[in-house]
């Protein structure tokens, strides 16, 4: 099977919700699974955060390198929910 940049064969772990709200600058962590089972590929990447909408989606950009899935690299943006982080660095929280 040959797959493209737009193929996306993958899922944002969900978990507790423990933040309000992130500002843009932010770092995240997120756990990206397979989209078929996460035993196959799970992988840990960081993105910093870009911007919020007023429906709570985040848009993020890749500021590590992805390993597991090639459909996801450095420099990419990536779209997530505040169920789907793991931790927050830095001065980048509020309540």
């Amino acid at each position: 099977m040959t797959t493209t940049k737009t193929d996306v064969f993958y899922t944002l772990r969900t978990l507790n919700v423990r933040q309000r709200h992130i500002i843009p600058g932010a770092l995240v962590c997120l756990q990206v699974d397979d989209a078929f089972s996460p035993m196959l590929r799970s992988e840990v990447i960081w993105v910093r955060v870009q911007d919020c909408t007023d429906s709570g989606v985040y848009r993020g950009r890749v500021i590590t390198d992805v390993e597991q899935f090639d459909e996801l690299e450095r420099g990419d943006d990536l779209y997530f929910r505040l169920e789907h982080v793991l931790f927050v660095q830095g001065e980048g929280v509020s309540a």
